[in-house]
Parts: C-alpha cells; sequence; structure tokens
C-alpha cells in the first residue's frame, strides 16, 4: 500500500459522503458513519448498526460522545461507535491522545450510566439506549463491551495496541477503524479481516487430527478432537466472526443457551463427546505437526463454524455465567474443511446449508445466493428509467447482488467510461439486498420487522420470498421490479420529508418511514379496497405524485406522536417499533385519505391487470429460456449424461426416454425442457460433472 492509493482511496470515500450528504440532506458526518457502519457490517464487525448520536456531560464535567451502537444476542457484545469526521483535504494523524480522548468519552458514558439516566433529557434517543444498557447490565446480559472509534484519519504508526479495561467484571475492549484498515479490508479478498489462529496461544498441544483421504478432490477435510477450552477462549475473543454469517443470524434471532448442551457441560462433561454432534467449519489454510503421537493442527486461517454455532456459543456461556464450571474433560468432535482461497466465499455457504439440513436454520437464512436476487440484478441492469427533468439519457436503478458490485465495476474502467457509468448508475439509484428487503416490507405492512434492523428484517423478507418463488417465481419479472423502485422512491423521499419537519427532533427517522408507508399502504387496503396506489405515474416521472406526498408529510406526524406516545408499552421507541404491539395501535388510528389523494390513485383493476400480463409474459421468457437452455447443452452433453446416469442406475425409464430426446437434436416442449432439467439436476446431486 503506497500513501497515494490511501489518498486516493479516502478521497473517493469523502467523495461518496459527500454526494450521499447532498442527496439525503444530511450531515457529512452522519453520512460518512453511515458509509462506515454499513462496512463494517458487511465485514461481519458487528449487525444492526443503530444511529444514535448522543452527547453531553456527565458528573465533574466529564464529557461523554457516542454516535450509535449494535447488540449480538448471540455472545451477549455490545457494541458502542463513536465517529471522527474531518472531511479536510489532508488526513488529519490520529495520535494516540486524540484516539484515547474518544474512547475515553465513550467509558464515560459506560462509568457514568447511572448519572446520565438520573440528569439526561428523556425524549433523547441516547438517553433511552443509556437505560436499556442498565437493563442489560444489571441482568448480566452483557458480557463484552467493544468500543469502535471510525476516523477518516490515518493512525500513528505509535499506536500499536490499546489495552482492554474492565467494568463490573465486563471486558471492555478498543477498536481504532482508520481510512488505512478500511483500505486493508477492501484490499482483502475475503472482505473481512482474516481471523488467524495460533493454537498454542489457547491449549498447551496442537489439535489432534486425522486427514480424510479423499481421491480428486479439490479441498482438504480433517477429523478433529477440540477440547472445549479452546472452543470457548477462541469465541470468547472472535465472538460471532467466528461463525459463518448466515448461522450467525440464526443464533442472534435465538439468543438462548442449548438448555440440553448446558445440562450435559454441567452433570455428565464426560459424556460431552458421546452426547454433541459436534462442530462443521471451514477454514482457508491450516498448518500441522506431525509427531510421533500423531498429526496436530498448530495454526488456522479464516476459521468459520458453518454448524455447531449453538453448541460453541452454549459452551462459552455456560462457562461464563456458572462458577466453577469444569471444561477439562469435555471433548468436541469436528470436521474441518480447508477451502482454496477464491472458491471459500461461494462454497461456504452451501455447505453451510448442507451440514444445516437438519437443524431448524431456514432456506430463508440461506436466501442472498437465490435465483431471486439473480433475476432481479438482471431486471436492473436491463430496464431503463425514464429520462426527467431534461435529461438526455436514461439510467438504470442498479442493483447490488453481492457486497461491493457497485464499487468494483467501476474500479476496471477508464476516468471517461467511470464518468458514463456513473451518468447512468447514479449513486442515489442503487439499491442493495437490505435495502430491497426494507423497501418492500414496509409496503407489506410489517414496519416491526424493518424496525429490528437489516438483518432480521433481511431474514424476514427472505422467509415469504423463497416460500413464493417455489410456488409463483415469474410474478418476479419487468413489473415486478418497476413496483419495487416506486417503493424505493416513496421510502427515500419520505426520508427528506422528515427532515425538513419542524417536529422531528433527530431521531426515529427509521421508524417513522416504515411505519408511515406501512399505515398508508394499511389504509388504502382496508378503507379504499376499490383503489391502488399509482405505480405507473411513479415509474414514469420517477418521483411521487405532489398529493401522496403531502398525505405522507401529514400521516408522519402522526405516526411520530404515535409511536412517541408517553402510554407506549416499553420506554425505549426504538424498541418499542421492534414490537408487533406497537403496530397493532398504529392499525387503531382512524384516518382518512383526503380527496386529492383518491384522485391521485387507480383502479385496483387496472393493476391487477397490468400484473397478470406481466407474469403471462414471464412464463413465456421462463419457458423459451429453458428450451434453448435444453438445446444449446448439445447432443454430445445429454449423450454424456444419459450415459452416466444409466451406468449408475440413476434414471427412471421416463428420466431416460426423455433425455434420449434431448440426444436427438430436436428442439423440446416447454414441458419436456423441464423434464430434462430436473432428470439433469438429480444426477449433478448425486455427483454428475459438466
Amino acid at each position: 500500500m503506497t500513501n497515494d492509493e490511501l489518498i486516493d482511496f479516502r478521497n473517493s470515500i469523502l467523495q461518496d459522503v459527500k454526494l450521499n450528504s447532498n442527496v439525503n440532506l444530511n450531515y457529512q458526518k452522519l453520512e460518512f458513519l453511515k458509509y462506515t457502519t454499513n462496512i463494517l457490517s458487511d465485514a461481519e464487525e458487528f449487525n444492526d448498526f443503530q444511529e444514535c448520536h448522543y452527547e453531553g456531560t456527565a458528573s465533574h464535567n466529564k464529557k461523554f460522545e457516542i454516535d450509535g451502537y449494535a447488540f449480538d444476542e448471540s455472545d451477549m457484545t455490545l457494541y458502542i461507535i463513536c465517529c471522527i469526521y474531518d472531511g479536510s483535504s489532508t488526513p488529519t494523524i490520529i495520535n494516540q491522545t486524540i484516539a484515547q480522548k474518544y474512547f475515553d468519552r465513550v467509558g464515560v458514558f459506560i462509568d457514568e450510566n447511572d448519572y446520565i439516566i438520573k440528569n439526561g433529557e428523556e425524549s433523547a434517543a441516547g438517553y433511552e439506549f443509556a437505560l436499556d444498557m442498565q437493563t442489560k447490565l444489571k441482568s448480566k446480559y452483557i458480557r463484552k463491551i467493544k468500543i469502535y472509534l471510525v476516523c477518516d484519519g490515518i493512525a500513528s504508526e505509535r499506536i500499536k495496541t490499546i489495552k482492554s479495561k474492565t467494568y463490573n467484571d465486563i471486558d471492555i475492549e478498543y477498536h481504532l477503524w482508520d481510512i488505512s484498515r478500511f483500505y486493508k479490508l477492501q484490499q482483502s479478498t475475503s472482505g473481512k479481516e482474516d481471523i488467524e489462529i495460533n493454537v498454542d496461544d489457547y491449549t498447551k498441544q496442537g489439535i489432534p487430527c486425522i486427514k480424510a483421504n479423499m481421491e480428486n478432490a479439490n479441498y482438504e477435510s480433517y477429523l478433529c478432537i477440540i477440547p472445549a477450552e479452546f472452543l470457548v477462549k477462541i469465541y470468547d475473543e472472535f465472538g460471532g466472526r467466528l461463525l459463518e454469517g448466515n448461522v450467525r443470524s440464526f443464533l442472534s434471532l435465538k439468543g438462548k443457551v442449548n438448555s440440553g448442551i448446558k445440562r450435559t457441560i454441567l452433570t455428565e462433561p464426560q459424556m460431552f463427546f458421546a452426547y454433541n454432534n459436534g462442530i462443521a467449519a471451514t477454514a482457508t489454510n491450516i498448518e500441522l505437526d506431525n509427531t510421533n503421537e500423531g498429526l496436530f493442527i498448530k495454526k488456522i486461517k479464516s476459521l468459520q463454524i458453518v454448524n455447531g454455532g449453538q453448541t460453541t456459543a452454549s459452551l462459552s456461556m455456560t462457562n461464563a455465567k456458572e462458577k466453577g464450571v469444569d471444561l477439562s474433560n469435555i471433548l468436541v468432535p469436528a470436521k474441518i474443511s480447508i477451502l482454496p482461497l477464491e472458491k471459500a466465499p461461494y462454497i461456504i455457504p452451501e455447505i453451510a446449508r448442507c451440514a444445516n439440513s437438519q437443524n431448524k436454520v431456514s432456506e430463508a437464512d440461506f436466501f442472498s445466493n437465490h435465483q431471486f436476487h439473480i433475476r432481479f440484478e438482471q431486471l436492473s441492469r436491463k430496464i431503463l428509467a425514464p429520462a426527467v427533468n431534461g435529461a438526455q439519457y436514461h439510467t438504470r436503478w442498479y442493483y447490488e447482488r453481492a457486497r461491493g458490485q457497485y464499487t468494483q465495476e467501476q474500479m476496471k474502467l477508464t476516468p471517461a467510461m467511470k464518468s458514463k457509468f456513473l451518468l447512468e448508475n447514479p449513486k442515489k439509484q442503487l439499491i442493495t439486498k437490505t435495502d430491497l428487503a426494507k423497501y418492500l416490507n414496509s409496503y407489506n405492512q410489517k414496519p416491526y420487522e424493518v424496525s429490528k434492523g437489516a438483518q432480521r428484517n433481511f431474514l424476514s423478507f427472505a422467509e415469504v420470498i423463497t416460500d413464493d418463488w417455489e410456488k409463483h417465481n415469474a410474478n418476479y419479472n419487468e413489473n415486478y421490479f418497476k413496483e419495487a423502485v416506486c417503493h424505493a422512491i416513496m421510502f427515500k423521499k419520505l426520508e427528506d420529508i422528515i427532515l425538513n419537519q419542524p417536529w422531528y427532533e433527530k431521531g426515529y427517522r427509521a421508524n417513522i418511514v416504515t411505519y408511515t408507508i406501512s399505515e398508508f399502504f394499511y389504509v388504502l387496503q382496508t378503507k379504499y379496497p376499490q383503489f391502488s396506489y399509482n405505480f405507473k405515474y411513479v415509474w414514469q416521472h420517477q418521483e411521487l405524485n405532489p398529493e401522496i406526498v403531502k398525505e405522507l408529510t401529514k400521516l408522519s406526524k402522526i405516526i411520530f406522536d404515535k409511536i412517541t406516545n408517553e402510554d407506549r408499552q416499553i420506554m425505549n421507541v426504538s424498541e418499542w417499533c421492534k414490537k408487533e404491539a406497537c403496530w397493532k395501535g398504529i392499525k387503531s388510528i382512524n384516518y382518512d385519505f383526503s380527496k386529492n389523494t383518491l384522485s391521485a390513485l387507480v383502479s385496483k383493476e387496472f393493476v391487477d391487470e397490468e400484473r397478470k400480463n406481466a407474469t403471462y409474459n414471464q412464463k413465456i421468457e421462463d419457458d423459451c429460456s429453458l428450451i434453448m437452455e435444453v438445446y444449446n447443452k448439445g447432443q454430445d452433453f445429454w449423450k454424456s449424461a444419459l450415459l452416466w446416469g444409466q451406468q449408475h442406475r440413476l434414471l427412471t425409464f421416463e428420466e431416460s426416454s426423455i433425455i434420449k430426446l434431448a440426444t436427438s437434436g430436436k428442439i423440446l416442449s416447454d414441458k419436456q425442457s423441464k423434464r430434462a432439467m430436473e432428470a439433469l439436476n438429480k444426477l449433478r446431486i448425486e455427483g454428475f460433472s459438466e
């Protein structure tokens, strides 16, 4: 990394921050905070970040300051984030004194929690977080606090490590993320900081293992016996980062110690190996030591637990909560697969899917690789949005199916080509997977799910789509894409509207937006069933009808008053908005649209007919694509598939017959093509390779 590369990287971030600040009518510091916390969330440092700027003075005029927080139920870790943003052309050097000053301000917020609650302004979002933190601390629901300082400066080389502290027996860790660290993260192939484990640092001897000898495999696998003490120590240090993303999300939703595992740990530790299924894990590299006593693993790189997260977390939680637990007699069976670095991001989710197939991790947990995203991405690249506001060119709403796709696509372009790309794919029209889930779950009247944060809401959205895709995948077509964009336009517009309202107090905007949209469509659906939202107007104009803007503005104030009303069941507004009871209260509001709003709607029959036609056209397109896929594979391919299937006695008479038709070189019908591909997929599962 050269200094010029680092400065260029920083400048590109500042350019994005300033652009987003103008688009979202937001402070640059808050946009930088959003930008960096999104990166850290993608890197699985933490999930479901909640913006919460709160500063003031505690006892003896000690200053406190925080900018947001996150909580990971899977390992009971509280993350508190503080931000330094300069924005100048020359980056500030962050030395030990500067870093410590901001870490200490967060420390004051923790230490002076009781004082802040007694003397703070109750309407502030930070006050509610202080209350929530106090509750979790008293109930011993927090066992580690990690303080993150994100900044647009460059950390001094003299800062090597920042010593951890303790607060009421709770470990407090400090993490400084400067521009150079963000740059290194971007350069990493995995998109996150690698976990490198020196086994000798955690256990007296390496991990005993046996290599599984497999012919023609492009990976290695080892069967291991892992001491529970080792597993607990690394989980205590790295937390949820050790868990594969889908497994981590599942465990966070559960948030409980498995009672059966806990009972075995406490009463029959010597039987743990026999009772427990153990863990399945992946790594990108290991170092082995071949001794007289056998093979031992000494170092592990990029360890990810893809099955057995509940076992790992339960061991750690039980050890933390129960005094005098003896882990010395507990051994955990394990399988570790060593994957090529370039293939790991694709293979790991599939291993996790298979390893968890008999557990309660649903298909929705693996939604990130679903065909839905592939089709939505294809539509986003194909469909051009109308030119508006005098522009002489069309634009696209760019759907980012994979993390960093939008940025990576620009990196290979010349300056002129990059300018053209940004003109056709403006940053304000970028839609991420979690954005899409947020927009559509608001429309589908699930504001309580949206309020739970990006990851949980994404899983909620996934459950609906994965189920519906199997039955009605043709519904996900060009019309669906355009309607989704219309929801994005409404969401973004309402965010801007709320920022400019005199009653808005710089808090709960995300909750107000999702609840306002949900209530709007609930009223439309229940009180005016003959009408529908005019998606066609929004798509053609790329903006909301002025009458709809007025209605949403009026409704948003009513929503704000309702969710912050003193009669709410939970003091913390953000937590209250996560409850379905909050939504039931909103639905009880007796609200009517104005006559002008009704005139901006269209008949439901018209919208239903458009959707029906789009579904029909998608079915035809799907059938044609399938027919051509079968035909384009060629006669030789189908002959080899037929021969392989017959040799392994895997094909039924009907399946053999349909593949024989494909070997003839004739164009099959849509039904025949579907049956041929089903037979081919059956062979692939059994090991047929193309």
